[in-house]
């Protein structure tokens, strides 16, 4: 049986990496314990940062040029990023010939290759997903065979871990080249092109700035009051949360690429009741398993990471909301609504992590956090809602004609 369906394909894919991540997370977090682990978060989240700011988000204008201008478009966004990336390498080169410290050129090294890696993966998600989700598989199943080698072959290394991550990217940049085979030259083609993807690829990079600093600035904010151990059993958590958030991210890579080419509003609500559905099933046995759980697979030094795990996964359901409404925002033009919701979750986020964090260290963290992915959730909902006429019911209530599609699918 041949599965052409996207949103099948995308799931499964998203499935398999979670148990991919899991995996990697138990090689990781017992390679490295508690101290490293904190190290290995801090270096990761900076790094995360500074790719997205590098990036400038390019990519995130293909959706919505492709629905302008229809043809030639990728071949222009391509060259665009790829004159990017070669001139970061070239200022990088020079940063290196003037001195710097390995643990400099370690982080921009990795941000460079990220923001490289992500674009590319992005502009698989809108041509063609199927595709992109069989790169990614692969990829994830190479890294977690070295992760698992290393284990077993070399003593606790906190930039063996980093070399790791750094050739998964470079697998996968590698892999989408070979595939997409875009043309490379270092020529933009139009500065009046460039200067529509520069202008509308300002707010998605912010606003993808700012849901990384609202999942990654608890982290960074912790280190000012709490040690590397502390960090380490917080961003276990966060792992774990994390691992909930790829099922909404699949269907939000199906999204945008059905928002490239329509609205697709019965398909985005459909998508959030799945969506939130699913995560009520998860919190609901994490809760009663996870504590076990945790202390038998990570080993019991991580065991206080149960109830910091448990509130990060609560708030995942609130930010499904913004994660998949924000595809159709971004397709049609109206990415500023995604911008200045999360400017305003994460103004609160870190506010709260200011004041909790003192007191409460990595549990308050863990509340402010997901204080703000409640308040940006329901921001969202509410403009959907009114912009598109919306009953709210519909969210959340599974009608006759989606059980009807449902039921279509699990026969096929």
């Amino acid at each position: 049986m041949k599965l052409n369906n996207i949103y099948l394909n995308s799931i499964l894919s998203k499935v398999f990496l979670i148990f991919l991540s899991f995996v990697n997370s138990i090689v990781i977090n017992r390679y490295l314990g508690p101290d490293l682990r904190g190290e290995y978060a801090l270096l990761l989240n900076i790094s995360n940062i500074l790719a997205v700011v590098l990036g400038f988000n390019i990519t995130s204008s293909y959706p919505y040029f492709l629905r302008k201008y229809k043809d030639n478009i990728l071949e222009k966004i391509n060259n665009i990023v790829l004159f990017q990336t070669f001139s970061y390498i070239a200022t990088l080169y020079f940063i290196y010939l003037y001195g710097s410290s390995p643990e400099v050129m370690i982080l921009l090294t990795l941000s460079i290759i990220t923001q490289l890696s992500n674009q590319l993966d992005f502009i698989s998600i809108v041509k063609n997903i199927n595709k992109r989700n069989k790169i990614v598989t692969v990829s994830g199943i190479i890294q977690t065979l070295l992760l698992i080698t290393m284990y077993f072959l070399t003593n606790e290394n906190l930039y063996y871990i980093v070399g790791t991550l750094i050739f998964f990217h470079l697998f996968k940049i590698f892999m989408y080249m070979l595939f997409n085979k875009p043309k490379i030259t270092l020529k933009l083609n139009s500065k009046l092109m460039t200067r529509e993807v520069l202008k509308f690829s300002f707010f998605p990079m912010l606003t993808s700035l700012l849901t990384i600093l609202n999942y990654n600035m608890d982290v960074i904010i912790l280190k000012f009051f709490v040690e590397n151990r502390e960090i380490g059993l917080y961003s276990l958590a966060v792992t774990l949360a994390s691992m909930l958030w790829i099922i909404p991210d699949a269907f939000k890579d199906v999204l945008f690429n059905k928002t490239a080419q329509n609205d697709s509003i019965d398909a985005l609500k459909f998508s959030i009741k799945i969506n939130l559905y699913f995560s009520f099933i998860v919190i609901i046995i994490f809760s009663v398993f996870g504590n076990g759980f945790i202390s038998f697979i990570y080993g019991e030094e991580f065991s206080k990471s149960f109830l910091v795990s448990l509130i990060l996964i609560s708030g995942t359901i609130p930010m499904i909301f913004f994660k998949l409404i924000s595809t159709l925002y971004q397709a049609v033009g109206k990415q500023h609504y995604s911008f200045y919701t999360l400017a305003l979750s994460v103004l609160i986020n870190f506010v709260f992590n200011v004041i909790t964090i003192p007191f409460m260290g990595i549990i308050g963290a863990a509340i402010s956090s997901v204080f703000s992915y409640l308040i940006c959730g329901l921001i969202m909902l509410s403009t959907f809602k009114k912009l598109y006429n919306i009953r709210l019911k519909d969210f959340f209530i599974v009608n006759s004609n989606e059980l009807n599609i449902l039921k279509k699918k699990f026969n096929k």
